[in-house]
């Protein structure tokens, strides 16, 4: 705070504080003695003088700074900071200033009460010490736990999508224990699911327009999650409907507690104070951007398979779109089947109404995913026919107009990255964890061809296993293929060599054979000693 120009107006006392990252800044009308603080001189890189120094107050501490502990007691903070001569009456800051900013060894409380004092020996050049009624103590109050982010913002339109997978978005000012719980915030109105029929609903209406007067429409219910200790998502668990109002807001008296026990209780919600946003659907469409993942003329991995996004959850059959795929699009060649164990070679081709999916690992119910194993360097001619018809689960419709023909062109097998980095260090877990070597595939690999005869390991000798990461190479849903080498590695350095004429099968039963070696050079360390517990102050 900056004192008023007339000496008997009060100040009102900072209440803001940034919990974790607040510091202090006390400015003066004169220069004070630089003893104020020990100048240290910055070295070069060989660790020679550069003539310039960096200031600190870690051993001259010209104030005391104190907060009240989770104990609720008042307590010395521990600091470093730094004496700015710089400033006057038309700058920031507007006198030279000490700057004082905690050390972080103990963990402040949000809602803390804090002060800071001028000592004594704090003078100006002139030998003049700062008059007694003016060294404090000066009081503040670190801030409570407050949102500084809310996504979407007020009054934005946004898409189902939005909603629904992205979920509404909090960013905290500090580390929060939990997020707002499912029964501490709302979504107005709920999605639901109509408890006779199963459609989507929402919760505004009493009955699901059906002839059956026991099908109501039910909540379905809201989640919340952690994305980080500061960071949390709410959704709804049913689908929003397209072209709609919502609006998402906490609920007064939701007590959020910080890393050290200390609650903060939200105040009644607000747009200013981003516990509450009010957001419109757009119209059930295409994704403005990114809508195919593939376009007319792309040279495309194998693995990349044709899927059309849009901006609301599909209406679905059983995990299927609910649509007639052959009246929908058509794909040529079609993409083929998983082989059938024993069998490990692709030979049968899906129909239309096989290839459509929704629900898989990595596929959300906004897409319509044309599942199937691709061959490499293939021309597909793939077409969303002119009058297909999309449905969400509110029975809106996207319809397709005009024939939209992609043509495209899969790659030549060839592993398009590894893993790690030629180089790398890589720090396990704990002693007994595996590390994993990975060579990532553009088309779909048969793993049983993936064995020890392929690769040499140059260091202390291991076992390892072969394999291929989960959900990927066999499943026709896979947009990705990556075959593994793990082992339990000493601390040391290893070279992972993929040998020169080694012969991998893709899933069409077709060599592709190593043209020459290639060789991943990484070292491995066991974990380091566990990061120091911070307590908090008062604990």
């Amino acid at each position: 705070m900056v004192c008023p120009e007339d000496p008997n107006e009060s100040q009102p006392m900072a209440t803001d504080a940034s919990p974790d990252t607040f510091y202090v800044r006390i400015m003066f009308d004169e220069l004070l003695d630089p003893s104020v603080e020990d100048l240290i001189p910055i070295l070069d890189d060989n660790d020679l003088e550069t003539g310039t120094f960096t200031g600190t107050i870690a051993n001259t501490k010209p104030v005391t700074l104190k907060c009240t502990g989770i104990d609720g007691v008042l307590r010395d903070v521990n600091y470093d900071g730094y004496y700015s001569p710089s400033g006057n009456s038309v700058t920031w800051p507007v006198g030279p200033s000490l700057v004082i900013k905690q050390l972080g060894d103990v963990i402040i409380p949000t809602n803390s009460m804090c002060e800071v004092t001028i000592k004594d020996f704090v003078k100006d050049k002139q030998g003049v010490a700062v008059p007694a009624d003016q060294r404090g103590p000066f009081k503040f109050r670190v801030s409570g736990i407050k949102p500084l982010v809310v996504d979407p913002s007020d009054d934005s339109e946004v898409t189902v999508d939005a909603l629904w997978f992205g979920n509404f978005y909090h960013q905290f000012n500090t580390t929060v224990a939990a997020p707002p719980a499912d029964t501490d915030f709302l979504i107005t109105p709920e999605p639901g699911f109509c408890a006779v029929s199963g459609r989507a609903c929402v919760v505004t209406a009493t009955h699901c327009n059906t002839a059956d007067p026991a099908d109501l429409c039910e909540p379905a219910g809201l989640y919340s999650y952690a994305i980080s200790n500061a960071e949390f998502g709410y959704g709804p668990i049913g689908y929003p409907e397209t072209e709609s109002t919502y609006t998402f807001e906490v609920k007064a008296g939701t007590m959020l507690e910080d890393q050290c026990g200390a609650i903060t209780t939200t105040p009644v919600p607000t747009v200013e104070n981003l516990y509450k946003v009010t957001v419109k659907t757009q119209k059930f469409d295409l994704l403005a951007a990114g809508a195919f993942t593939i376009n007319n003329g792309d040279v495309v991995p194998a693995t990349r398979k044709i899927k059309i996004g849009f901006n609301a959850p599909i209406a679905l059959v059983g995990g299927i779109p609910d649509i007639v795929a052959a009246n929908t699009f058509t794909i040529d060649p079609a993409p083929f089947a998983a082989p059938v164990p024993p069998a490990t070679t692709a030979t049968v081709q899906l129909t239309p109404q096989e290839m459509v999916r929704t629900t898989a690992p990595g596929i959300r119910e906004n897409d319509l995913f044309i599942r199937g194993h691709y061959k490499p360097s293939t021309d597909y001619t793939f077409t969303l026919k002119n009058g297909a018809v999309i449905k969400d689960n509110y029975g809106k419709t996207y319809t397709q107009m005009g024939d939209r023909v992609i043509k495209f062109k899969t790659q030549p097998v060839a592993i398009a990255a590894s893993s790690p980095a030629n180089g790398a260090t890589v720090t396990k877990a704990t002693p007994a964890s595996a590390t994993t070597i990975a060579f990532s595939f553009n088309t779909a690999m048969d793993p049983t061809t993936w064995t020890a005869a392929d690769v040499d390991l140059i260091g202390t000798a291991t076992t390892l296993t072969f394999g291929a990461a989960p959900n990927t190479c066999t499943s026709t849903t896979a947009t990705s293929c990556t075959l593994l080498v793990q082992g339990v590695f000493t601390p040391g350095t290893y070279t992972v060599r993929l040998k020169a004429g080694a012969v991998v099968k893709d899933v069409f039963g077709t060599d592709y054979t190593q043209a020459a070696d290639r060789s991943i050079q990484f070292t491995v360390k066991d974990p380091g000693p566990p990061a120091p517990v911070i307590p908090c102050l008062g604990a």
